[in-house]
């Protein structure tokens, strides 16, 4: 998992822009078939990259350490976002949603059994 760290604004305000890239810029979320995770320490808010092939992927152990907690989710709330590709299949606490293109969904602090899909492997979603 990458880590970001908090830059104070007048440190920001002095930076070029390879320098601001390097701080702010997310780059290669989305890598099929992966779980990508970005950690950032403006309010301890995670991004996390979901690219589901044929296989179902979950959040995982890294990012429950990350989060020091048994799972993700025992202190977390999820907000997930459908930006592209195909349509996906999101299961938690036992039950299916499934998301078009630029739905959202909300999945509740200690929710259980996590996981995502597409629809169409072929066409895969980004979450």
């Amino acid at each position: 998992m990458d880590n970001r760290y908090a830059v104070h604004f007048d440190h920001a305000e002095r930076m070029g822009t390879a320098e601001l890239r390097q701080n702010f810029l997310v780059e290669s979320l989305f890598e099929p078939g992966a779980v990508k995770a970005v950690y950032t320490h403006y309010d301890r808010l995670v991004l996390i990259g979901l690219c589901p092939l044929a296989t179902p992927l979950s959040l995982g152990a890294e990012l429950a350490k990350a989060a020091g907690a048994a799972d993700f989710l025992d202190r977390r709330e999820l907000a997930v976002l459908n930006i592209g590709g195909g349509s996906a299949r999101i299961t938690a606490d036992g039950e299916t949603f499934t998301l078009e293109n630029e739905d959202a969904l909300y999945i509740g602090k200690a929710s259980t059994g996590v996981s995502f899909a597409s629809v169409d492997p072929a066409h895969p979603a980004k979450l």
